[in-house]
């Protein structure tokens, strides 16, 4: 299955950036569903960020890409193979 990549650059570092700062204050610093609440979204941030993909802009229809980076292949999610196996 491909995703189209609908996360431009600066989303991305940005993305990657505040997930990996924010992520020590929700699992060190907050207690309880606070901090699991924290800690997996900026997970999600991170993997958002490295992917490219972002499911909330994809059902809303945005797109933080441009230029040549609009172009670029979508990410492949698993094994990509065709229907004739190769």
């Amino acid at each position: 299955m491909r995703l189209p990549v609908n996360v431009g650059r600066t989303d991305r570092a940005l993305r990657i950036t505040l997930g990996l700062v924010t992520f020590p204050f929700g699992f060190f610093i907050l207690r309880g569903w606070p901090g699991v609440v924290v800690s997996l979204t900026s997970l999600q941030m991170v993997a958002e960020g490295i992917a490219g993909f972002c499911p909330a802009y994809w059902l809303a229809g945005v797109r933080s890409v441009e230029g040549e980076e609009a172009v670029r292949r979508p990410v492949a999610l698993g094994a990509s193979r065709s229907a004739t196996g190769t």
